[in-house]
């Protein structure tokens, strides 16, 4: 037990200085995405300069994204008592990669469904919405993290099922919010924006929910 609890600690600590430092050696790219989260007029021009998700700053969230999402799956694991072949912290480290690869993947294929049916622009968009609800989600995990860290075993699971609703929230957020920026901008059907959600935004959750037996 001390040893969970001092990876718990040490992992706790580590996400924080980590955060701490981007803030620090880069508070106007993540003012930027925070207000561009909640105005529209400033998510437009991110997508006109398009070279906020090729810098440094991309990087080091993303990493802050799997890493906090990695570790609230990690407690939420220990809450409900599943037992994986791993522990510890390269369980951590397993979880955190899981949630980096398939979300990886997803952006690829919309890049990649983007460039056979020439709708490049649209798929831009929609991914830097992508982007900026994961960095979002990310700043409002990491104190939820926290709390859930610090809580004991018989409060726990009240974080750990406010993460899962956030978690749902934010992706049907960032769905509307894009599903009616294309539909306002491009003739698109709708059909294929219901095809689109069971297809890439659901599956990526549930093959990670699946996998982790939850």
């Amino acid at each position: 037990m001390y040893g969970l609890k001092h990876l718990i600690r040490v992992v706790r600590t580590d996400l924080i200085l980590f955060f701490a430092l981007i803030k620090f050696f880069f508070s106007k790219e993540l003012g930027s995405i925070v207000q561009s989260f909640y105005s529209n007029q400033i998510l437009g021009q991110i997508n006109k300069e398009d070279n906020l998700f090729s810098s440094w700053p991309f990087v080091f969230l993303y990493l802050l994204f799997g890493l906090i999402i990695g570790l609230y799956l990690y407690l939420l694991g220990k809450y409900l008592d599943l037992s994986y072949p791993l522990d510890g912290f390269e369980l951590f480290l397993l979880l955190s990669a899981l949630v980096i690869v398939l979300f990886t993947i997803k952006i690829i294929v919309l890049r990649l469904l983007g460039f056979l049916f020439d709708i490049r622009r649209m798929v831009r968009e929609y991914v830097s919405i992508l982007y900026l609800s994961y960095f979002n989600s990310a700043l409002i995990f990491l104190p939820l993290v926290i709390a859930f860290s610090l809580t004991p075993k018989r409060y726990a699971g009240i974080f750990g099922y406010a993460g899962i609703i956030m978690l749902v929230l934010i992706f049907i957020l960032q769905f509307l919010r894009a599903g009616s920026n294309i539909l306002t901008n491009y003739r698109f059907p709708k059909v294929y924006l219901i095809i689109y959600l069971c297809a890439l935004e659901f599956c990526p959750l549930i093959i990670l929910f699946k996998a982790l037996r939850f």
